[in-house]
């Protein structure tokens, strides 16, 4: 954690709950999520990387608060990674902990966005909503 954040956000990020039981995995299980997920109409491609080793997605849901990355591999629950949403000209970036591993992919909680990059990505979300 510490290489990715500094400070305050990083003693944030080590409290928050690592195992597949946190409500943050299965919001049937716990509370439900803070923002709304949505389907995505196209592919958004992505990668994670961690401390150790980098992976290649696709984005298959996402909203503010995350999102579901399909992909034939995997890190583990509680891992700390940075992420690259889209490619081209302005992905946006973001740093994210691995919520739930599934067959189909991993779920990732944001836990750190900057004001511009989190703005961006809202208007990204909301120009797909408005296309459903």
């Amino acid at each position: 954690v510490a290489q990715f954040i500094k400070g305050e956000a990083a003693a944030e990020i080590r409290s928050l709950p690592l195992t597949e039981e946190s409500s943050w995995v299965d919001r049937r299980g716990g509370r439900p999520r803070k923002y709304r997920r949505m389907n995505l109409e196209i592919r958004l491609s992505a990668t994670l990387q961690s401390a150790e080793s980098r992976i290649t997605a696709t984005v298959r849901n996402a909203g503010l608060g995350g999102a579901f990355f399909e992909s034939g591999e995997r890190f583990p629950v509680g891992t700390v990674v940075t992420l690259t949403l889209g490619s081209g000209l302005r992905p946006v970036h973001a740093i994210g902990m691995v919520r739930s591993v599934r067959p189909a992919g991993l779920g990732v909680e944001f836990v750190s966005m900057d004001l511009k990059e989190r703005e961006r990505w809202r208007k990204f979300l909301r120009a797909r909503a408005a296309t459903r």
